[in-house]
């Protein structure tokens, strides 16, 4: 695989990747605690109960995204990652006091912390990403990236499934130790400082200023504008898929238990976001036009998805789980990649903020979307307006918004 050439070339980049990948594994052990919790023993158990937990989740990352950006074009990203990184083992070992004390209330509002904390993340990881490797090797690296979350998340969600087992205090306490030992390898990585260093009181009044110049550098640029939404039409069908993911594993449990059947899917699912991008990528070195690919990841992944909502024997809820993965991994990779191929450096965090803003606002939404129809009608439902949400978002993405652009210049 070119990644490992990518590991054995580039040694910063190798610890880097490691960090990444611990500190991975432990997200996904407290992902299927507190998602058991909420479909289980939470007040008012179930979808809906469900469906506020994802959004808890996602939303608060979301509305840090784009100011998040504003901090890693602003400031040495390497220290911003130690800094998050020790900021999340700090909340997630107040998490894992609470889950032991029993308080869940007050547990969610810490998860409601860290995720404003995590929201911080990505566009750091994403412009360190581009100092590690030379350009020419970014795709390979986004490949690999992505293939490496999918792993990860298949191996931290199907042991999380089989941790839960044990509470939610023991997940939470391994997570805790992840971002540790994640915060250490990123502290030896070179500096890596930007052209626009100051200080935090002038980024935080400059925020509003930058953001609406890198969104106006997208608009103006249509290939690039397609790079930073391309994830959204995913996030507006994934919210309420992971709802139905939930419900259906608490239901079935067709390897014993919820919280086992939950990981195990997750974990297909994961597997399925590793090989995606494997595939997606080979197809785009080898000529086929990045248009058609967008569009061959989207057809798989949303036939997965409304596949889910409707079967219930266990191999073709795996066939469908897996179908699922392997599109929005794909999806993932290939936009990650534009964004870092055709963004300017002083403007990929900000650019890679909105980007994120955008997917993980749909999928806050969407996940309370499913939530309400499951809890109204079914599964089935929830996968018909799952798809249709997405499908829609790609019809305004591809054709509406862009001849907007040309009739305003």
């Amino acid at each position: 695989m070119e990644g490992f050439r990518l590991l054995r070339v580039y040694p910063a980049f190798a610890r880097f990747w490691l960090a990444e990948a611990i500190s991975l594994i432990g997200d996904w052990f407290s992902l299927v605690a507190v998602s058991v919790l909420a479909i289980t023993e939470g007040e008012g158990a179930g979808a809906w109960s469900v469906a506020v937990t994802l959004a808890a989740y996602e939303v608060p990352m979301a509305l840090v995204r784009p100011w998040a950006g504003v901090l890693a074009d602003r400031f040495d990203r390497r220290n911003l990652l130690v800094g998050i990184h020790l900021g999340q083992a700090a909340l997630t070992g107040l998490m894992a006091l609470l889950a032991a004390r029993g308080d869940l209330q007050a547990l969610q509002l810490v998860v409601v912390v860290r995720s404003l904390m995590s929201g911080l993340d990505w566009p750091a990881r994403a412009g360190a990403t581009r100092r590690l490797v030379p350009p020419e090797d970014l795709l390979a690296a986004s490949a690999f990236g992505g293939a490496t979350w999918s792993a990860m998340y298949a191996i931290g969600m199907s042991l999380g499934g089989f941790v839960a087992s044990y509470g939610a205090a023991f997940a939470l306490a391994v997570d805790t130790s992840t971002f540790l030992t994640a915060a250490a390898l990123l502290g030896t990585l070179p500096a890596m400082p930007t052209k626009a260093e100051g200080s935090f009181l002038r980024a935080a009044r400059r925020s509003l200023f930058d953001l609406r110049e890198a969104a106006g550098l997208a608009w103006r640029a249509p290939d690039l504008l397609g790079a930073v939404t391309a994830k959204t039409p995913f996030g507006l069908a994934g919210g309420a898929a992971v709802v139905m993911l939930n419900v259906v594993s608490d239901q079935t449990a067709f390897l014993g238990t919820g919280a086992a059947t939950l990981g195990v899917l997750q974990a297909v699912r994961g597997a399925g976001t590793g090989l995606g991008p494997l595939v997606a990528e080979r197809m785009v070195r080898g000529g086929v036009s990045l248009g058609r690919v967008y569009g061959l990841v989207a057809a798989v992944g949303f036939t997965g998805i409304a596949c889910f909502g409707w079967v219930r024997t266990a191999p073709l809820v795996v066939a469908a789980v897996f179908l699922w993965g392997a599109g929005t991994g794909a999806n993932w990779m290939l936009s990650a990649a534009e964004v870092q191929r055709r963004a300017p450096d002083e403007a990929v965090g900000r650019l890679s903020g909105l980007d994120m803003l955008l997917v993980e606002t749909s999928f806050g939404l969407s996940a309370l979307v499913g939530g309400a129809v499951i809890e109204r009608w079914q599964a089935g439902a929830a996968a018909v307006t799952s798809v249709g949400m997405g499908v829609a978002a790609m019809v305004v993405l591809r054709w509406w918004i862009p001849a907007l652009q040309r009739r305003t210049g």
